[in-house]
């Protein structure tokens, strides 16, 4: 009942007064999923035209290191020719971020932070039609596992720092409710907070789940071995973490329903999601993804994923490298929708910490508490025993005595009274693994530590 009235008068309604149009984009994008894999790549093609055009002439970063390399964009003949435009990453934002901001934007953009999968934080512009465009997506490919917007939907999720103010955590909520979903914090998870948290879902009667991996795998473990029923719901959606075929067999037992995957970050949303047929599909109409080496040339076997936002005219991503590595491949599904799909993503795993209790802690929280603290350039959280840990980070300037204070309540927030004793180190740089890429936390106590 509900779900219907969202989609048809109450999402609508909300575009009205806020002077958005987000419900006509998802109808757009539904109409577009079942496009031939040729129409939807021209109007890749043309988005991206249009956007480069813009680039180009009205952005002074790309204007500038564009003319540097000597590229007209407007002699491109199709997306191939991206091969020739330089990648742009989190350093060059962090270092430019001004010369980002499209001319005659300036004071119009929403902002937000990430710290992404390489850990390094990052504020960010985008227009609103990029942000409603972004749920509109979200919409449809959350639509293919049972979780269609205006449904009743369960979010295993980080909950936000302990310090919002009231008015901050009531506004929150109500945000939550007129989407008909409820949030459970999983920042902590152990054998009483899970069967906590198992009763509290039943008494929700979801009809779908959304979840970070590790608490989705935790809870369904502990549903199995003591022998619990969980809600039986449409569809789980996993995010924020790799999933291996394991945990979706584990967590299709416990909730008795298919696990779907999805992929996305913070600088773009939902990048590709799970069909009913098991295949990753890209937002190619929304979206381009490549696959690249060290020099930013196409990587047929797979490399480093460089994303170009189509509508974010505003604070353009042009062949941005999100810290992510993986392979798309082509169109062809028997779903029968012609967007391409995402053969294979590399590199998102995130270590779960353990406490001496058995509680575990997903990697996800650490960014939940670091990107919101001033002064973190990147961190780097490691376990190398149950009862220890330590936190790396890179500071800048403004990290404060006040910023630390705030790290150290949170973390022994979550962990609750353990004893386990927490290391601080701040340094120069933090070690990368041999592809380069910045692990955030590191559990060794398989490695016999």
């Amino acid at each position: 009942m509900y779900e219907r009235l969202f989609q048809r008068v109450l999402l609508p309604l909300r575009d009205r007064l806020r002077g958005g149009s987000t419900a006509r984009w998802w109808r757009e994008y539904e109409r577009q999923q079942r496009w031939s894999p040729q129409a939807l790549a021209e109007l890749q093609w043309q988005k991206l035209r249009a956007l480069l055009d813009h680039c180009q002439r009205r952005v002074p970063y790309y204007r500038e290191t564009w003319a540097a390399a000597g590229v007209d964009v407007n002699e491109f003949t199709g997306v191939g020719d991206l091969r020739h435009l330089p990648t742009v990453d989190k350093a060059a934002i962090r270092e430019h971020r001004d010369a980002f901001v499209a001319e005659g934007w300036q004071g119009e953009l929403l902002y937000k932070q990430t710290g992404g999968s390489t850990g390094e934080p990052l504020d960010f512009g985008f227009t609103r039609e990029s942000d409603q465009r972004r749920l509109a997506v979200m919409f449809r490919g959350y639509s293919w596992a049972g979780a269609p917007p205006g449904r009743r939907v369960a979010y295993l999720w980080g909950a936000p720092a302990a310090n919002l103010t009231r008015r901050q955590r009531l506004r929150e909520a109500a945000f939550h409710r007129f989407f008909n979903r409820r949030m459970f914090d999983i920042n902590r998870m152990d054998p009483a907070l899970l069967e906590s948290l198992r009763r509290r879902l039943l008494r929700y009667r979801p009809r779908a789940i959304v979840g970070y991996v590790a608490p989705l795998q935790a809870l369904a473990d502990h549903a199995l071995r003591e022998g619990r029923a969980l809600p039986q719901v449409d569809g789980v959606l996993a995010a924020a973490e790799q999933l291996y075929p394991a945990q979706r067999e584990l967590i299709e037992e416990a909730f008795r329903s298919p696990v779907f995957n999805t992929y996305g970050c913070r600088e773009f949303m939902l990048i590709a999601s799970e069909c009913e047929q098991g295949r990753m599909h890209l937002n190619s109409d929304h979206l381009v993804v490549e696959a690249v080496d060290g020099a930013g040339q196409p990587a047929p076997g797979g490399g480093d994923l460089a994303i170009t936002d189509l509508h974010n005219f505003g604070f353009p991503f042009v062949r941005y490298r999100n810290g992510d590595q993986g392979l798309p491949g082509g169109a062809g599904c028997p779903c029968g929708r012609g967007l391409p799909v995402l053969e294979r993503l590399d590199g998102r795993s995130l270590d779960v910490i353990r406490t001496p209790s058995g509680a575990t802690i997903p990697g996800e929280y650490f960014f939940n508490v670091m990107r919101r603290v001033g002064g973190v350039r990147r961190f780097q959280v490691v376990q190398e025993a149950l009862d220890r840990l330590e936190v790396r980070y890179v500071l800048g300037p403004e990290f404060t005595p006040a910023a630390q204070e705030r790290i150290e309540a949170e973390i022994r927030r979550v962990l609750g009274g353990e004893a386990m004793e927490v290391i601080y180190r701040a340094m120069e740089e933090l070690p990368t693994t041999a592809s380069g890429k910045l692990r955030v936390t590191i559990s060794r106590l398989g490695e016999g530590a």
